[in-house]
């Protein structure tokens, strides 16, 4: 059910019903006007004007377009934090640590390479991963100024607690 209304073309249908409720509305309270006119300040030359039902019809279309790219953006995107504990050797903090990430996207199959600044908190060593998907995997590789490797095994963002292991 998810995956058929985060389908484009539901949306753009169901905006249009409530866009055409809405014109109908306001075709009730005050029928309808539309012009088209000359315009020397607009891009073609020609401006739109629009009132009653076709005006509340845009109106609406617009502003729920707008708003449903909002809401996707919002919904779709999140933060992913991961706390980095090394398996057989600890991270020191005096070290400094940099970090190559890959973010594979499981349903298009695209594959980002994201670099990631490694920072301390709460003791730990600490990735932040910016706008990753429900459906993505991550997946790093941490390298110190000594040329000591650990890897960060591929995982979605929603699983629990992974250790990094020395390359």
């Amino acid at each position: 059910m998810r995956k058929l209304l985060d389908h484009p073309v539901v949306n753009y249908l169901i905006i249009s019903f409530c866009s055409l409720a809405v014109a109908f509305i306001c075709f009730k309270l005050g029928g309808s006007l539309a012009e088209v006119s000359g315009n020397e300040h607009s891009f073609l030359g020609v401006g739109f004007k629009a009132s009653g039902a076709l005006g509340g019809f845009f109106i609406v279309f617009l502003l729920s377009m707008k708003a449903i790219q909002n809401l996707k953006k919002d919904v779709l995107t999140m933060r992913v934090k991961v706390y980095l504990r090394g398996r057989s050797q600890k991270f020191d903090p005096a070290t400094e640590y940099k970090c190559n990430a890959v973010i594979f996207n499981s349903e298009t199959g695209e594959r980002r390479n994201v670099q990631v600044t490694p920072r301390w908190e709460a003791g730990f060593l600490t990735l932040d991963f910016l706008e990753v998907l429900s459906v993505d995997y991550v997946g790093a590789m941490i390298s110190n100024d000594q040329n000591q490797r650990w890897q960060l095994q591929d995982f979605q963002p929603l699983t629990s607690e992974k250790e990094v292991t020395l390359v």
